[in-house]
């Protein structure tokens, strides 16, 4: 069943019962179902300690007792819960893929759940944010273009880590402007080490593309990173229509690479001292293009 049809199926389904899954599919290694107005993500259970979690609107019970389409019995369930029907299917898409590439064991259901539950967090739209994720998004695109080397694969995200991309030994960090000039936030951290500053500038152009049409051109690179696939797809649906409509200018000639250490930044301060941020202007320093890069 493909997963369109497995979301109609969903919506089309009744399940009111607490105690009740109702199975919308079942294979060896896990099943689909619904209770109440919860997508549920299901593994059979072989016994151990009972523990919940819960963040946003995303829940796991692992190694309870639940009656699964009138079958009691031990599992460990990922639930969501949300009304919206893309979201479900980028729910569904997720876990289906990585499913169908690794053996989802009921031990291991925890480790998925932190990293599936943070990409379905409710994300409160911010304008720098957009811009951001557009400059990561060309960076991509870019590399791959020049290079065959699918980013995606060593893609980090800055919310959790200093830099954005960790390449090998070499690390990028995506800084991203609206104006004319290469000037960009910079953490004092993100510049040790070997690496690159990729500083882009994006400017709203009519016959440019969308942030969605940026994505739907590299869509295929994401196909082997659920995890990162549904955060980018999860992130479009919060985009405001005024500006998801937004079409930018993506040519490569706007993308500069920058060594960490033709940088200024702060060295030999006080070990008291930390999360040093502060202002630069690239535009006059020595720069790499993306053919010289590799």
């Amino acid at each position: 069943m493909d997963n369109k049809k497995l979301v109609n199926k969903y919506f089309e389904t009744i399940a009111e019962d607490d105690k009740m899954i109702k199975l919308l599919l079942e294979t060896e290694n896990y099943s689909i179902g619904k209770r109440k107005s919860n997508i549920c993500f299901i593994v059979k259970s072989d016994g151990g300690q009972n523990r919940r979690f819960k963040n946003g609107d995303m829940s796991i019970s692992i190694n309870s007792r639940y009656i699964v389409s009138g079958v009691e019995g031990l599992y460990s369930i990922i639930f969501y819960h949300n009304e919206e029907e893309k979201k479900i299917e980028i729910f569904i898409d997720a876990l289906v893929s990585f499913a169908s590439t690794n053996t989802v064991k009921s031990d291991d259901l925890l480790t998925l759940y932190n990293e599936i539950s943070e990409v379905f967090k409710k994300i409160d739209f911010d304008y720098n944010k957009f811009i951001g994720n557009i400059g990561e998004l060309l960076f991509i695109k870019h590399i791959y273009d020049y290079h065959k080397i699918n980013m995606v694969n060593y893609y980090k995200g800055s919310d959790l880590h200093l830099v954005d991309f960790e390449y090998k030994d070499i690390n990028f960090e995506i800084k991203t402007s609206i104006s004319d000039q290469r000037k960009h936030h910079i953490n004092n951290d993100q510049l040790i080490g070997n690496g690159y500053l990729c500083s882009v500038l994006v400017k709203e152009q009519n016959n440019g593309m969308s942030i969605e049409e940026i994505y739907n051109n590299i869509k295929s690179l994401f196909i082997c990173f659920p995890s990162k696939k549904a955060y980018f797809e999860n992130y479009l649906l919060s985009v405001p229509i005024n500006y998801s409509n937004l079409k930018v200018n993506t040519s490569v000639e706007k993308i500069r690479f920058y060594s960490f250490l033709s940088i200024p930044k702060f060295v030999n301060y006080h070990e008291a001292i930390s999360n040093i941020r502060f202002i630069c202007n690239l535009s006059n320093l020595t720069f790499v293009t993306i053919e010289a890069l590799f």
